[in-house]
């Protein structure tokens, strides 16, 4: 058993998108519940420990009942490599450490029937003969209500049975919490796991494991998911406001996040609402989670820190243990700058490549007049690009572009219009200039060979750091009489 248990049990699916939640939610009841610090503290450490051996049970009892047909489709298996008995080892280990806080901490009835059900509903979903991971909607159900919505129930409850105010619990306004979570978890849960099977369709197809997409085509579900993303929002959009007296840095942190959001949406529009691919409406439906797997969980805790200071060590140890999911936040918090200063400087997006480092920043001096200020830049001209998108064009149509441009030293440039989406061809110009520091005024008139809705006149300027200013770019239709250039 020289193999490392997070291998087994996969922690790495699932502990950013499961467990962080669900502790979000454990810091939304304690301060709903208004629980002491200490038993705040405690139970939290608890939840997260159970949420660890949960997921790994999980994901070990899944995979020793997937071993023959992953052998079948050549997926390689971490449990294939040990005996039956050291395979039921590690599962009952699993389990046992799951149950080990009930020895010392006092769980109310409602927790240890929820701890029960969250280790059954993974047995259930992967032993024959029940086996409801074949089993079409219901395996869908089972993964769910075992991975989101019975954790976050479990997770009310430890923090409810502390509460320093019992007379809360009874409340509508208790009621409205927990059935708003409930609906909330259950339908992330669904989004999730529905999103996991296709994106594993073709493996399971090869493998002979039947589950609910292997059955569908991803078009089928496509509006199903559209009105499970709305309830899910809609649901959550009640937590917060449920919570808008014991935590109003929740709705601080959700504003925050949807200004992020808007600005991320605002600059690749073309992407989320123009997908003609599976994988892209993936990451459509994804665009809430960066908010309950880092923000929900920051916000609460800090919430909640703020009456009890030393239990900031909190906020600092989900940065630790949750820090793959706080680097992408930061990134796309960089992202969000970046945009935000293009489109300020002159209305459009500036693109980068993974080895390219830029800013584009208005030159307030000179209006409609953006600096790209190139700290990096990989070898190709495409590695860093200012981008107009949103061009509708036909073929054959004539279009003029008028810009003036300027380099701190000479460097090459290429210009015209492409596709905004893959393949990203060229539509029909494109043509290198040598800038130089001097300003020089670019005027052409050229014609497109084909159609497209959704292209962009782009300026690449990568291949060495730098910097270069753009200032009145404007694309639009031409007179008739404007000659091709």
């Amino acid at each position: 058993m020289a193999t490392n248990l997070s291998v087994l049990g996969r922690v790495d699916n699932w502990w950013y998108s499961k467990v962080a939640p669900a502790i979000a939610v454990s810091w939304c009841a304690a301060l709903f519940y208004q629980v002491p610090a200490w038993a705040t503290a405690r139970s939290i450490l608890l939840i997260a420990f159970v949420g660890l051996c949960a997921g790994s049970y999980g994901h070990i009892i899944n995979d020793v009942f997937d071993i023959e047909v992953d052998r079948n489709a050549g997926k390689r298996n971490h449990m294939a490599r040990f005996t039956p008995l050291q395979r039921f080892l590690l599962c009952a280990l699993t389990l046992g450490l799951g149950f080990l806080p009930v020895l010392f901490v006092s769980y109310s009835p409602t927790s240890l029937i929820l701890i029960s059900i969250e280790f059954l509903l993974p047995t259930i979903y992967s032993i024959p003969p029940i086996r409801l991971k074949g089993r079409g909607a219901l395996g869908l159900v089972c993964d769910s209500l075992g991975a989101h919505m019975v954790p976050c129930l479990y997770c009310i409850s430890v923090l409810a049975h502390f509460s320093s105010r019992p007379d809360l619990i009874p409340t509508p306004a208790s009621i409205t919490f927990i059935c708003l979570t409930a609906v909330w978890a259950l339908v992330l849960g669904l989004i999730g796991i529905l999103i996991h099977e296709f994106e594993d369709r073709e493996n399971d197809i090869r493998s002979g494991i039947r589950t609910f997409a292997t059955d569908v085509e991803f078009h089928t579900v496509r509006r199903p998911i559209a009105i499970f993303y709305a309830v899910e929002l809609l649901a959550f959009a009640g937590m917060v406001i449920v919570l808008l007296h014991p935590a109003p840095a929740i709705a601080i942190a959700l504003l925050f996040f949807l200004i992020i959001t808007a600005i991320k949406l605002v600059s690749h529009w073309p992407h989320y609402r123009h997908y003609s691919d599976d994988a892209t409406a993936v990451q459509w439906w994804q665009l809430s989670h960066p908010f309950y797997e880092a923000y929900l969980p920051i916000a609460a805790s800090l919430q909640f820190a703020f009456g009890h200071p030393w239990l900031l060590a909190f906020p600092v140890l989900e940065f630790a243990v949750f820090a793959p999911t706080f680097r992408q936040q930061l990134a796309d918090l960089e992202l969000a700058f970046r945009s935000s200063t293009a489109w300020l400087a002159w209305g459009g997006r500036l693109d980068l490549d993974a080895d390219s480092n830029a800013l584009a920043l208005p030159r307030f001096f000179s209006p409609a007049s953006a600096r790209v200020a190139i700290k990096s830049s990989g070898p190709e001209l495409w590695s860093i690009r200012l981008a107009l998108p949103g061009l509708a064009v036909r073929n054959g149509a004539q279009y003029a572009v008028k810009f003036n441009i300027r380099a701190d030293r000479s460097r090459t440039i290429l210009f015209g219009v492409w596709q905004d989406h893959a393949p990203w061809q060229v539509l029909g110009f494109c043509e290198h200039l040598e800038v130089t520091p001097d300003w020089h005024m670019v005027e052409r008139t050229f014609a497109t060979d084909s159609d497209d809705n959704h292209s962009y006149f782009g300026i690449w300027m990568g291949g060495s750091p730098g910097s270069v200013d753009v200032s009145r770019c404007s694309i639009h239709p031409a007179a008739p009489q404007d000659s091709v250039g």
